[in-house]
């Protein structure tokens, strides 16, 4: 276990060097969370944040910045205006 975490560390380092590299906008957070709601047709901020299993209002920030970075698209769902769709 001992030789498994600095090379976990090592790695998880390198992941972040790239992406940040490749993207340079975006967190790997972000990233996750636009890379879900690629794969899903209207979904609600709801069902994202379970996706990405983050809490809503961790959630919700990284939206907020998304949403600034002209990133995503938050709606109001018209039967019920209390949920937000996303896409």
């Amino acid at each position: 276990m001992e030789r498994i975490i600095p090379i976990f560390h090592s790695l998880s380092t390198s992941l972040r060097t790239i992406q940040r590299k490749s993207s340079g906008e975006i967190s790997i957070v972000q990233s996750s969370i636009l890379y879900e709601l690629s794969l899903m047709k209207s979904p609600s901020m709801q069902t994202v944040a379970e996706a990405v299993d983050m809490d809503i209002t961790t959630f919700s920030r990284q939206i907020r910045t998304l949403e600034k970075k002209e990133l995503l698209l938050k709606t109001p769902f018209a039967d019920d205006r209390r949920i937000f769709i996303l896409s």
